[in-house]
C-alpha cells in the first residue's frame, strides 16, 4: 500500500497512533522515534499547516549527536494524487545518518483535499540545495504549495520514523 493509500485511508481519523516498532539500542533510531512521538503529541487534530510546520521546524532544531548540520537533511515535496487526482500531499522529512551506514527518516506526510483545483501543485527542496538551514523553513514558507495550502484544514497527517 503506498503511501498516499495509508494517509487517505486514515483521513477520517486524522491517525496518531504509535507504530509497532522492532527494538533497536541505535541511539540515532531511538532518538529519532522520540522526535517523532513528540511531533504526535504537540500536533493537535485541529492543526493548520502554518502549525504543522511551526512543529516540524522545532524538531528540526534539536541537534543529533555526531551529526554534522551539513548530514542532517530537511525535504519538502508537494505533490498531487489520487485517481483523479483529488488530492494534494505536501511532506516534510527530516534525515539524519543513522551510524551504521543508514538513515533515520522522520516523515510528516499531511494529505489535502483539492477544494480549489490546484493540481498543478509539484515541488521538492531538499536543504542540501540551500546556503542555510534557516533558509529551508523560509523558502517552505515562501513556497507556491505553503502559500496555497496555508489556509485550508488537513484531512490527515501521519508521523513516521523509518530506519533505511
Amino acid at each position: 500500500m503506498s503511501i498516499f493509500d495509508r494517509i487517505f485511508q486514515k483521513k477520517q481519523e486524522k491517525s496518531k497512533q504509535k507504530r509497532a516498532e522492532s527494538p533497536t539500542d541505535n541511539p540515532a533510531v531511538l532518538l529519532g522515534r522520540q522526535l517523532a512521538d513528540s511531533l504526535r503529541e504537540k500536533i493537535p487534530d485541529t492543526a493548520t499547516l502554518p502549525e504543522i510546520l511551526t512543529y516540524f521546524e522545532e524538531m528540526c532544531r534539536i541537534p543529533v549527536e555526531n551529526v554534522e548540520i551539513q548530514d542532517d537533511l530537511i525535504t519538502c515535496i508537494t505533490d498531487p494524487f489520487g485517481e483523479e487526482p483529488e488530492w494534494i500531499h505536501f511532506a516534510l522529512t527530516r534525515q539524519f545518518p543513522d551510524g551504521e551506514g543508514g538513515s533515520v527518516e522522520i516523515l510528516l506526510d499531511i494529505g489535502f483535499p483539492d477544494v480549489k483545483g490546484r493540481l498543478q501543485l509539484e515541488d521538492e527542496l531538499c536543504s542540501d540545495e540551500l546556503d542555510e538551514r534557516e533558509d529551508v523553513f523560509d523558502y517552505i514558507r515562501r513556497s507556491a504549495g505553503y502559500i496555497a495550502l496555508e489556509n485550508i484544514p488537513p484531512v490527515a497527517v501521519d508521523i513516521t520514523c523509518d530506519q533505511t
